[in-house]
């Protein structure tokens, strides 16, 4: 799936509570990892599954999910634990081209 951006040529990518909206998050993910540069980094911040705001709780992804997007679309994911009291944050590391 084209994301619509030529491969290898952002540094970074920030997606803040939407990831959840996103159908086939998957390939999306994996369309995002051909779009960075090596070294590059994409961070995605969404809603807990306890937060009091946010989406309905059925459509609510936890990191761990998110994580493993990610990892499946070969970038080195890591749960970051900004203090954030209703969110989290995911960031995936492209790899060497």
């Amino acid at each position: 799936r084209s994301i619509g951006v030529p491969d290898a040529s952002v540094d970074r990518v920030l997606i803040v509570d939407t990831w959840h909206h996103i159908s086939d998050r998957g390939i999306y993910a994996a369309g995002l990892a051909r779009a960075l540069r090596a070294g590059g980094m994409i961070a995605i911040v969404d809603f807990t599954l306890e937060s009091p705001m946010g989406p309905p709780r059925m459509h609510r992804l936890a990191p761990e999910a998110v994580r493993g997007e990610l990892e499946s679309a070969s970038l080195q994911p890591s749960v970051i634990d900004a203090g954030l009291p209703d969110q989290y944050i995911v960031k995936g590391i492209s790899g060497a081209r």
